[in-house]
């Protein structure tokens, strides 16, 4: 996506907030990836570290 060096309104806010409020169904989690993406590209190239933060919250809440 494109770059802004300025704060605009933007739809990111309103798609994240929707993710969250899937916790309210029972059995859900939600492992934040923000952090090992790409500026450029949503799709974070280390999957294994997603799937290692999914399995920690699935340990923690299920088994």
């Amino acid at each position: 996506m494109k770059v802004n060096e300025e704060p605009v309104p933007f739809a990111w806010a309103e798609l994240r907030d929707a993710q969250l409020q899937t916790l309210s169904v029972p059995n859900t989690g939600m492992a934040v990836a923000i952090d090992i993406g790409d500026a450029v590209n949503i799709h974070p190239k280390n999957k294994q570290e997603v799937g290692r933060r999914l399995a920690l919250i699935a340990l923690a809440n299920t088994y």
